[in-house]
C-alpha cells in the first residue's frame, strides 16, 4: 500500500506537535515551491530537550540584581561618575527643564549667535549644537516634576540614580523574552538572562544613568514582540499553504481505498467525506480568526515600529542593530514578511516624526538632532579629533578581553559549531549579530565602553547558547537541569563578587581621564546641598566628574575646575532661554561650558584666593585633603569624605586674616600664564578683563609681542580704537612695527587643547 505524506504532522499556528513525537522527532513544512522541507528551527527538538526550570526563576533573577544594584547606589560612597555624558546629557539637562537653573552642555543649545564670541562662532562652524533630542531628558524632568508635586523630598540625583536603576535592572526580563522568541528555548532564555543580569559589565553601565542602558530593555523588548509577530506571520503562512495539498486529499484517499486492499469504492467515497468534513472543520475553524489576528499582528508590528522609531530617534544608532537582526533573521522570508515589514516602515516613519516634531518645538527647526549629531560625529569626525581617537582593536581589548572569563565567554559562541543541533543556525545567525555590530562600532574612531552595550548584550546571548548547546551534548538528561543550574549560580556569583561600587576595577579603568575620586567630591557636594545658609561653591575638581547642580541642588554661584582652569559660573553669567517643554512655560537660566564670569589657570592658583576672598558669597569649598594649599586661611573643615572635605567660611578675625592676605596677591607671576588667560578671556568675549591680564604680562617684563595684538584686537572689540592704535604704538616701541605686524604664535600651556579643526 502506497503510503500517505506526511501532511498530518503539520501544526496549526500555536499548536502542540501532532501524536506521539519521539525524541528528535522533526516538523515538516510546504516550501516555497510546493515541495516539502524539514523545519529548520528545530522546534520539536528543542522543546524535547528543555530542562524545565522553575517558573519562578527569572522573576527572582531579576528581584536580585535589582535589590543588589539599588543596594550599591543608594550609597553616597559609590556615587562614582563614569563618564560626564552620565549627568550633563541627561540628568542635568532635566534639572534644568524642572528646577529652571543648571548646567547645559552644547548638544542641548541652540544655534549660536552669527555675531557672538569666538568661542560661539568656533561652536557655530563644527556643528556643536541641537545634537541631542529633549525627549531623553524630558523621561526624569517628568520624574523631578512627580516628585516635586508628591511632596516627596529627595535630592534630585539620588531619585535619578534609583530610577534608572530599576529601569536597567529590568534587560534580563527583556533578554529572556527576546532570546526565546529567537532561538526558541526557554533554557538558553533563561540562562542568558541570568548571564546579562549579573555581568559586571552590564552592571557597571546599568548604575549610570547612560541612555544607552535606559533604553536597552526597551529595545529588545520591542524587538522581542517583533520577533513574534514575524514567526507567527511565517507560520500561517506555511499553514495556509498545507491547504493545496489537503483539499486534494479526498480524491487521493478514494483512489487508494478498495483498490487491492480488500474494501469497496463506496468505503473509499465514505473516508474521503470523512476526510474532507475533518479539513473543512479545521479550515473554517483556521479562517474564522485569520482575520482577527492579521490584524492584531499588523497593529502590534505598526506600534513595535513607532516605538522603535523614537527610540532610534532618540540614540540613532539603535537603528543600526534593528537593521541587522531583521536582516539576518528575516530577509530569507522576505516574500512572506512583505506587509510586516511594510507596516513595520510606516510604524517606524510614524515614531521617527514624532522625534522631529518634538525638535521643531525644542528648537525651532523640524528633525535637527538626527542631522547634528550624525554630520559632528560619523560625517566630519570631529568627535574623535575632540574627544580622542582610538584603535580599531579598543573595544576587543578593554571591553571583550579584557580577563580571562571575559575572553571565554566572547570565544565560546565558536562552540557551537562542534555541536550538531537542530538550533545551530539561529545561535550562530545571533553570534553574527553581535559581531557584524562590533566590527561596526570599531570601525568609528572614538570609542567609549557605553557605546556597545547592546553589543554585549547580544554577545552574551549568543555564549549563552552556546553553552547550553554543550551542556545538552555532553550531559544526560536526568544532568542537565543540574548543570544548567549550576551554570546560573556561577553566573551570580561572579556578579555579586564584582559589584558596581567604588571599588570596582572600572572605576578608573572605564571612567572617564581615569579618574578615581569622583565619589569623594559627590559625597561633599551632597553635603553642602543640605546645608541651609549656602550661598556659593567653590569646587577644587572637574566639574564634568560630579553630579553638578543636579546632586548639589541649589541655586548658586559656582567657581570650578574644568580641566586645567577654573571657570566661574555667576548668576548674571548664565543664559537666559525660554524653556519651551510640556512642563513650564517659562525662562530657566542655564550655565554654559563657555558663558562664565572668570577664567583662571591652575598655575595662577593665588589669583582664586584673592577672587573668592573678595566675593563674600562663596561660603563653601570642596578640596582635596585639608585645603591649605588652595585656601589656607579664613575657611575650616565642616566635613570629610575620605579624600576630600568640605570648607566653610569663618567670619570674623578668621575673615580678616583671609582679606588681608588677598590682598597682597598680584593678579599674577608670570607673563606667559597671564597672556594664556587673556586669550582664553577674550574667545568668551570678557574683553576688559583680559586687557587687566595682558597690561599686569607687559608690566611683568614680557618679552613677546602678542600680548599688544591682543590688546589691540581686545579694545578693537571694545570700540576703543583710539586705545587700540595706542597699543600697537606701544608695540612698535618695544619690538618695532615691522614686527608687531606679523602676527604671533598663541601660547599652549597644555597640548589636549591645540586642536587642529
Amino acid at each position: 500500500m502506497m503510503r500517505h505524506r506526511p501532511t498530518s504532522t503539520r501544526r496549526r499556528p500555536g499548536e502542540n506537535g501532532h501524536g506521539g513525537g519521539g525524541h528528535g522527532a522533526r516538523s515538516h513544512t510546504l516550501g516555497r515551491g510546493g515541495g516539502w522541507r524539514e523545519d529548520e528551527s528545530g522546534e520539536d527538538e528543542e522543546k524535547e530537550e528543555e530542562c524545565g526550570f522553575h517558573p519562578h526563576t527569572l522573576w527572582v533573577l531579576t528581584a536580585l540584581t535589582l535589590a543588589l544594584r539599588l543596594n550599591v547606589v543608594r550609597q553616597k560612597q559609590n556615587w562614582w561618575i563614569l563618564h560626564p555624558d552620565e549627568v550633563f546629557q541627561s540628568v542635568e539637562v532635566a534639572h534644568t527643564e524642572a528646577y529652571g537653573y543648571g548646567f547645559r552642555p552644547y548638544e542641548y543649545l541652540d544655534a549660536p549667535a552669527v555675531n557672538g564670541s569666538a568661542a560661539e562662532r568656533q561652536r557655530a562652524a563644527l556643528g556643536m549644537y541641537s545634537m541631542r533630542s529633549f525627549l531623553h531628558p524630558h523621561i526624569y524632568a517628568l520624574l523631578f516634576t512627580a516628585t516635586r508635586w508628591l511632596c516627596f523630598d529627595a535630592n534630585p540625583f539620588q531619585v535619578s540614580k534609583l530610577f534608572h536603576t530599576t529601569v536597567a535592572a529590568s534587560l534580563p526580563v527583556a533578554v529572556h523574552r527576546f532570546t526565546k522568541s529567537a532561538l526558541r528555548s526557554t533554557d538558553v532564555a533563561t540562562v542568558a538572562a541570568a548571564a546579562v543580569a549579573f555581568s559586571p559589565q552590564l552592571m557597571v553601565l546599568g548604575t549610570h544613568a547612560f541612555v544607552n542602558s535606559l533604553l536597552s530593555p526597551v529595545v529588545f523588548f520591542l524587538l522581542a514582540v517583533l520577533f513574534e509577530k514575524l514567526r507567527a506571520t511565517c507560520d500561517e503562512y506555511d499553514f495556509e499553504s498545507c491547504q493545496e495539498l489537503d483539499s486534494g486529499q479526498r480524491q487521493f484517499v478514494g483512489h487508494r481505498v478498495g483498490d487491492g486492499s480488500g474494501r469497496t469504492a463506496d468505503d473509499g467515497r465514505i473516508a474521503a467525506a470523512a476526510v474532507d468534513k475533518n479539513q473543512n472543520s479545521t479550515i473554517k475553524t483556521h479562517v474564522g480568526g485569520a482575520r482577527q489576528g492579521r490584524l492584531a499582528r499588523h497593529l502590534a508590528v505598526f506600534a513595535c515600529g513607532a516605538a522603535l522609531g523614537v527610540v532610534c530617534y532618540v540614540r540613532l544608532d539603535v537603528a543600526a542593530l534593528l537593521a541587522v537582526s531583521v536582516a539576518l533573521y528575516w530577509l530569507p522570508r522576505l516574500r512572506t514578511l512583505l506587509p510586516c515589514f511594510a507596516t513595520l516602515a510606516v510604524g517606524f516613519a510614524v515614531g521617527f516624526l514624532v522625534g522631529c516634531g518634538d525638535d521643531y518645538v525644542r528648537y525651532g527647526v523640524f528633525g535637527v538632532s538626527p542631522r547634528q549629531w550624525f554630520a559632528f560625529n560619523v560625517r566630519e569626525g570631529h568627535a574623535a579629533r575632540l574627544f580622542g581617537w582610538q584603535g580599531a582593536g579598543k573595544y576587543l581589548e578593554d571591553v571583550f578581553l579584557e580577563n580571562a572569563v571575559v575572553a571565554a565567554m566572547f570565544a565560546s559562541p565558536a562552540l557551537t559549531l562542534l555541536c550538531r543541533t537542530q538550533a545551530r543556525r539561529s545561535h550562530l545567525l545571533m553570534w553574527a549579530t553581535a559581531l557584524l555590530l562590533l566590527a561596526l562600532y570599531s570601525a568609528q574612531r572614538h570609542k567609549e565602553p557605553r557605546f556597545v552595550h547592546n553589543v554585549i548584550v547580544l554577545q552574551t546571548i549568543a555564549a549563552s547558547a552556546a553553552l547550553v548547546a554543550v551542556v545538552r551534548a555532553t550531559l544526560g538528561r536526568r544532568r542537565r537541569s543540574g548543570a544548567l543550574y549550576a551554570l546560573m549560580a556561577a553566573f551570580v556569583v561572579n556578579g555579586c563578587c564584582h559589584l558596581p561600587d567604588s571599588r570596582s576595577p572600572y572605576n578608573g579603568k572605564w571612567s572617564y581621564a581615569s579618574a578615581t575620586t569622583s565619589q569623594d567630591v559627590n559625597e561633599c557636594l551632597f553635603y553642602v546641598g543640605q546645608q541651609p545658609d549656602v550661598t556659593g561653591v567653590v569646587v577644587d575638581y572637574t566639574i564634568h566628574l560630579t553630579g553638578g547642580y543636579t546632586l548639589l541642588h541649589r541655586d548658586v554661584p559656582l567657581i570650578a575646575r574644568t580641566h586645567y582652569e577654573y571657570r566661574e559660573w555667576s548668576a548674571a553669567a548664565r543664559v537666559r532661554t525660554p524653556s519651551r517643554g510640556y512642563l513650564r512655560d517659562a525662562t530657566v537660566a542655564v550655565a554654559t561650558i563657555d558663558d562664565i564670569a572668570d577664567f583662571v589657570s591652575v598655575e595662577n592658583a593665588p589669583l582664586l584666593l584673592r577672587r573668592v576672598a573678595s566675593r563674600p558669597e562663596y561660603n563653601y569649598a570642596v578640596v582635596r585633603g585639608d585645603g591649605s594649599r588652595l585656601l589656607p586661611v579664613g575657611f575650616a573643615r565642616a566635613h570629610t569624605a575620605r579624600r576630600y572635605s568640605v570648607l566653610r567660611r569663618q567670619g570674623g578675625r578668621a575673615e580678616r586674616a583671609l582679606l588681608h592676605l588677598a590682598e597682597g596677591i598680584p593678579v599674577g607671576s608670570n607673563a606667559t600664564v597671564l597672556e594664556y588667560e587673556a586669550s582664553w578671556l577674550m574667545t568668551f568675549g570678557h574683553h576688559r578683563q583680559a586687557i587687566v591680564r595682558l597690561r599686569h604680562a607687559i608690566a611683568l617684563g614680557s618679552t613677546r609681542r602678542r600680548p599688544y595684538q591682543l590688546l589691540y584686537t581686545a579694545y578693537t572689540g571694545l570700540g576703543a580704537a583710539s586705545d587700540a592704535r595706542a597699543a600697537m604704538r606701544e608695540c612698535a616701541a618695544a619690538h618695532g612695527e615691522q614686527v608687531c605686524r606679523t602676527p604671533q604664535a598663541k601660547v599652549v600651556l597644555h597640548q589636549e587643547y591645540n586642536l587642529d579643526l
